[in-house]
């Protein structure tokens, strides 16, 4: 999968670290998890794809690091990948992250996968992305607000709070960015960014989740 295991080694610990993917999304994380050694991870960077998965079968999450992003098909084609995926139980409280190594020609096709994993598997929640969008735990990083989604009763109290038309009203954000995926927010997810100035002044900010492509 990844030429340098270096590289496989941060995204993983990005997936499975303190504040990394799984934390931020309220998973707790088995600790051997946490434990796997260098070659382990060199045992699995020789695979076709390798899967983590944590939870329960109240909310559930599967992370699939892959070499070949186009080997997973939204058609009726089935490979093992797509077997693997079909396989998943309780869909519906399961969220899916895919995260590819190959360079794409068509700079829409994590976005057009992610659609039809969306709407023929009716995942609770699912990205597709580059492992680029996750090499880097950007939430971390000391000028980065902090970023939460708000529950349904925020999002009413927030239209009437500022007379808002709906949620369109708000600025964007995509369902691509790197805070929306570490969050797990979703399509129609309102994030609020906490904002702290240098004189300790707190701003808010809220943006709608949108299906903007971020290319990558």
């Amino acid at each position: 999968m990844f030429q340098d295991i270096e590289i496989f080694k941060q995204c993983y610990n990005n997936v499975v670290g303190k504040n990394g993917l799984l934390e931020k999304r309220n998973f707790k994380v088995p600790s051997e998890l946490k434990k796997v050694s260098l070659i382990d991870l060199e045992k699995y960077n020789k695979e076709p794809f390798y899967s983590i998965d944590v939870g329960n079968d109240s909310r559930k999450i599967y992370v699939i690091f892959v070499d070949d992003i186009t080997l997973f098909k939204t058609k009726k084609k089935l490979n093992d990948h797509n077997k693997y995926i079909e396989k998943i139980e309780n869909k519906k409280n399961t969220d899916l992250v895919i995260i590819y190594t190959n360079n794409l020609k068509k700079i829409n096709y994590n976005y057009t996968l992610s659609k039809g994993y969306m709407d023929n598997y009716n995942f609770n929640n699912y990205h597709v992305i580059n492992y680029k969008l996750l090499y880097i735990n950007i939430t971390n990083h000391i000028f980065v607000p902090k970023h939460e989604i708000i529950s349904e009763n925020e999002k009413n109290e927030l239209i009437d709070k500022y007379y808002l038309k709906d949620l369109t009203d708000l600025s964007c954000i995509s369902f691509q960015d790197p805070q929306v995926i570490f969050i797990g927010g979703k399509i129609n997810d309102v994030i609020k960014i906490t904002r702290i100035s240098d004189n300790a002044e707190t701003s808010l900010i809220y943006k709608l989740v949108t299906d903007t492509i971020i290319i990558k």
